[in-house]
């Protein structure tokens, strides 16, 4: 116990074994040549990430393909729209607005469009000079949807690389650990609540100040005693331990400071209600329903961002969805602790 720190007694986090590239947890994919079942991956914390970056990206898609149809569907109706000319817009309210314009033979138009938020005085039109009373405007909604939609994909792109990278990072770097110099240490597990993401956190003890970092939860860290000795896996910014046989890797670097928020300590030595808590976080899908919580505040970002970007309930809907999925990816990266 750390009596300055106020900790309370108790709880975990973690992985699991393996076998170096298999180190990760790889060894679930079967390897060419190889008939048989695909399984999902023995880490747990890659089973997590998993999981998670393909709720992600399924969503990416899902919304890519909508801004897709969107963009799609504002160039044909633009594809006609071959001729330009100078033209006085007066809006009438509603959502509507008057453009008056001469045509390429200069023949005057007078032409009632949709066009959200125009603004009165001149402005450059398209039209089709077939039928010039086929008229858009830049605010015409067609073509503010169509911008709109161009620059979600475009971010969406680039959240869809970056949770890819991230993964890729996470997986090769902790795989090498199996490689590092190791070491006995004496160690604690200790649980940090802050707001509403729980993590575990390993205490190596020996070195002063003392050494902490993050790891990914794993149900045999809720058992260990509190302190105990075991194989420390790393010499640098990132380590690993092992639990027997069973590999716990770090979700961040070492550090010296203490985590923030309520920090509980295991017990001396667990007893059977902390067997049974182990039990009962085991299942991934716990794990994924207690990160439910961070889904809280998507959709009142949907909401702040409809207020500054416009949209109505589609644009709502969309960083909703986005918004939650990248949060319990989030919890995955950092490695939450169900337990």
């Amino acid at each position: 116990m750390h009596a300055a720190s106020g900790r309370v007694g108790r709880l975990p986090t973690g992985l699991e074994p393996g076998g170096d590239v298999e180190a990760f947890g790889l060894q679930g994919i079967p390897r060419c040549g190889r008939m048989g079942p695909v399984r999902l991956p023995r880490v747990r914390a890659l089973r997590h990430g998993l999981l998670t970056s393909v709720a992600v990206l399924g969503v990416f898609v899902v919304l890519g393909v909508v801004d897709l149809r969107t963009v799609v569907a504002a160039d044909t109706l633009l594809a006609p729209l071959t001729a330009r000319a100078e033209a006085t817009v007066t809006p009438t309210g509603s959502g509507r607005a008057t453009v008056t314009f001469a045509d390429a033979a200069g023949r005057p138009q007078t032409v009632q469009v949709d066009a959200v938020g125009a603004a009165p005085g001149a402005s450059t039109v398209a039209y089709d000079p077939a039928d010039p009373t086929r008229v858009a405007l830049p605010s015409t909604p067609e073509l503010v949807a169509a911008d709109r939609a161009t620059t979600d994909l475009a971010v969406l792109g680039f959240l869809a690389l970056v949770v890819l990278a991230v993964g890729a990072q996470r997986v090769i770097s902790r795989s090498r650990l199996r490689r590092t110099p190791v070491r006995e240490a004496s160690v604690r597990r200790v649980r940090q609540q802050n707001r509403l993401l729980s993590r575990s956190w390993v205490e190596v003890e020996g070195a002063v100040p003392v050494q902490r970092f993050p790891v990914y939860f794993d149900p045999a860290l809720v058992t260990l005693d509190s302190p105990t000795r075991l194989l420390v896996h790393g010499s640098g910014p990132l380590r690993a331990i092992r639990i027997g046989e069973q590999w716990v890797y770090p979700s961040g670097r070492v550090g010296t400071r203490e985590p923030r928020g309520q920090l509980i300590d295991n017990p001396a030595h667990p007893d059977a209600a902390a067997r049974d808590r182990a039990a009962r976080s085991a299942p991934l899908r716990r794990q994924l329903k207690l990160d439910g919580v961070l889904l809280a505040p998507a959709p009142f970002v949907g909401i702040f961002w409809v207020f500054l970007d416009g949209g109505g309930v589609t644009v709502w809907i969309s960083v909703t969805l986005v918004t939650a999925v990248l949060a319990l990816w989030g919890a995955a990266v950092l490695g939450s602790d169900p337990s």
